[in-house]
């Protein structure tokens, strides 16, 4: 009996372990379940917000047409009049000349009469129709630009619209480069950049978030400063040290690519045209985030704008606008000091052996490509400056 009971005991303990596995891919299943049904309520208030946004719009827009009816009714009514008016007194002289002429020559003024009546009329109903299309071109001008709440938060959405593309290209990014070129014997370029992408997602992806929420509140009191703020942080250097760091490795790890693309692997060989379309494709996904600091200055001083110095924005634009130019100085020091680091490794690597001379081929790549860099940031600020 004792060997049948201990098989029995054993049994009994396989089978509340796996009553235990069951309880607990239950439990998960069931957190899974409630943080979908979360995110499915979330979705349904934002259209819903959306929805009610879009009607009030509908509305304002409905109102506008009214007055604009309205108004060019009353218009009419003065054209009309002053046509009137002037056809009177032609038509008061046509009657005493006739009386005084023969019936044909009473024809002849007649028609001359009502030629030159059209004719003394027809430039005041020009002027007039010139300008009702200017009264309504300034109606609409108004209708649009009245208000500066209503054009902060159409400027505020193009910001929340472009970290959402931002935040695609760090996910980009980090999908990219997540598991290393199977090729390659060193690994740790590979982590050291991953390290700064992925720290820029998360804190990107926290305040895409935090914009969308606060945009998307009913009662939206056009506050955004205090969001970027946070964004850059106000007593921390943790977001100038994930953009200088990722400045600092970017130059060796563009050497890299570029490298691993002028050597593909056999039966990956690629032509010429193909090539320089991969490396441009390559340098623009690389230099998204030095450029992202860019646009954050171009949407801060469209958003500076629209509010006046007396508004809780203004103090808060005006420092982060600051902290970015800090920030992109350096990140531009950065890169013009690894330029020429480069022209020296070229240098050396064109007078020693051959794997020096590898390393200036790989310096090569790097000049290469920071030649277009340097040119699309001559760009950017150039369009800055024009929009200031």
């Amino acid at each position: 009996m004792k060997p049948q009971e201990t098989e029995l005991v054993t049994e009994i303990s396989k089978l509340q372990c796996m009553v235990s596995e069951l309880k607990t891919g239950f439990t998960s299943a069931l957190l899974e379940l409630s943080q979908i049904q979360h995110g499915d309520t979330f979705l349904r208030e934002e259209l819903e917000e959306n929805r009610r946004s879009c009607q009030k719009k509908a509305l304002r827009l409905e109102a506008l047409v009214e007055s604009l009816r309205e108004e060019l009714g009353v218009m009419r009514c003065q054209v009309l009049q002053l046509y009137s008016n002037r056809q009177r007194p032609q038509q008061d002289g046509k009657s005493s000349t006739s009386k005084q002429r023969e019936s044909s020559e009473a024809a002849e003024a007649a028609g001359g009469g009502r030629s030159q009546c059209e004719c003394s009329s027809a430039p005041p109903a020009c002027l007039s129709r010139g300008k009702l299309l200017l009264h309504c071109f300034l109606q609409g001008l108004k209708a649009g630009l009245s208000e500066g709440t209503d054009a902060r938060h159409q400027v505020a959405m193009q910001l929340l619209h472009s970290e959402w593309e931002y935040v695609s290209t760090l996910n980009q990014l980090y999908d990219k480069y997540k598991t290393p070129p199977a090729h390659q014997t060193t690994v740790e370029p590979y982590q050291t950049y991953l390290k700064f992408v992925e720290q820029l997602l998360q804190r990107h992806l926290l305040f895409r978030n935090t914009l969308q929420e606060r945009l998307s509140a009913e009662h939206w009191k056009s506050l955004v400063g205090d969001i970027l703020v946070q964004l850059i942080g106000q007593n921390d250097t943790a977001f100038s040290d994930m953009y200088l760091g990722y400045t600092t490795t970017l130059a060796s790890f563009l050497s890299l690519e570029f490298n691993r693309l002028n050597h593909p692997e056999k039966g990956h060989k690629l032509q010429s045209g193909q090539m320089e379309r991969e490396e441009m494709k390559l340098l623009s996904l690389l230099l998204a985030p030095v450029s992202r600091i860019h646009s954050y200055l171009s949407h801060i001083q469209n958003l500076l704008q629209w509010t006046g110095k007396e508004h809780p924005d203004c103090s808060l634009l005006l420092g982060t606008e600051r902290a970015l130019r800090s920030i992109l100085s350096r990140c531009h020091v950065i890169l013009e000091e690894d330029v020429r680091w480069e022209e020296g490794e070229e240098g050396a690597g064109q007078s020693g052996s051959s794997d020096a001379a590898a390393a200036g081929s790989s310096a090569n790549c790097c000049i290469r490509s920071q030649q277009p860099r340097e040119s699309q940031r001559g760009r950017e600020e150039s369009n800055s400056a024009a929009q200031r």
